[in-house]
């Protein structure tokens, strides 16, 4: 791997909620994705942090978990 590319780490997580703009595609709820470490926002919504990520920041989706 180029040295550029060494350092970026990758986060993962389940796909919790989907937006209306998604729905319908290729999105579940509990899919497991994989994203950049600094993508999307931190939201707390009732005490639980989330985060929100617009659909290009997904890198790797796969089955639910």
């Amino acid at each position: 791997m180029p040295a550029s590319h060494q350092d970026k780490k990758l986060s993962e997580g389940y796909v919790e909620r989907i937006g209306s703009d998604c729905e319908g595609q290729h999105w579940d709820e509990g899919m497991h994705v994989i994203f950049a470490q600094f993508a999307g926002q931190e939201i707390m919504l009732d005490n639980e942090s989330y985060l929100v990520l617009p659909e290009e920041d997904v890198l790797v989706y796969g089955a639910n978990g």
